[in-house]
């Protein structure tokens, strides 16, 4: 229940309330290609996202690459790391963390603008036990779905929680360029694309 060095992606500080939130770690040996062990952190979004809506009647977004929100306040997010890539079994490590309790005290500063709860947007009871099992449950659904039927049905259940859809970001490419312009969806390798003012597309 509480997280004493949590990190985000980039090695982000993720700042944890004692006892507010839930925060679980999963460790997947999956039948798949090394190199799509990085799609693993989309795959969970989805897991979670359709927990939601399956369970407790909650519609979620998604923000690429992974985070969880809510109304425009992020609410979790994921972090996947690989293991030892040359070990026989390689494994992948997918972390979650979600606010559960919080109140709006318990966000201080610039975070009472970005951050929310589930107490605070939905009037379901949480029993975190019972919310990590069903957690659990759709995770490694959605993860069997992937090693069986590929990528493609969880990329398009993906693109339709899209927060980012449409909106003008900011993006540093592969050549380590920032462009401007509108965020269109993910490419099949799960890659975040950007549209430019001359509508030349960039990942």
């Amino acid at each position: 229940e509480q997280q004493t060095a949590g990190k985000g992606r980039l090695d982000r500080k993720w700042i944890s309330v004692p006892n507010k939130g839930v925060f679980v770690t999963f460790i997947i040996r999956p039948d798949l290609e090394i190199e799509d062990f990085s799609k693993l952190t989309l795959t969970a979004g989805v897991a979670i996202t359709k927990c939601f809506e399956k369970f407790y009647s909650l519609s979620l977004q998604l923000k690429w690459p992974n985070d969880i929100y809510f109304g425009g306040k992020k609410l979790g997010g994921i972090l996947t790391q690989a293991g030892d890539l040359l070990a026989d079994d390689p494994f992948v490590v997918i972390g979650v963390g979600l606010n559960v309790d919080q109140s709006e005290d318990d966000f201080s500063g610039e975070l009472k603008e970005k951050a929310t709860s589930l107490r605070l947007i939905s009037d379901n009871k949480f029993i975190k036990t019972e919310l990590i099992e069903k957690l659990t449950k759709c995770i490694y659904e959605e993860i069997s779905m992937v090693i069986n039927v590929g990528f493609a049905a969880c990329f398009d259940s993906w693109k339709k929680r899209d927060m980012l859809f449409g909106k003008k970001i900011e993006l540093v490419s592969k050549e380590n360029q920032k462009i401007n312009g509108l965020a269109i969806g993910i490419n099949s390798d799960g890659i975040l694309l950007i549209q430019d003012e001359n509508g030349v597309k960039h990942e």
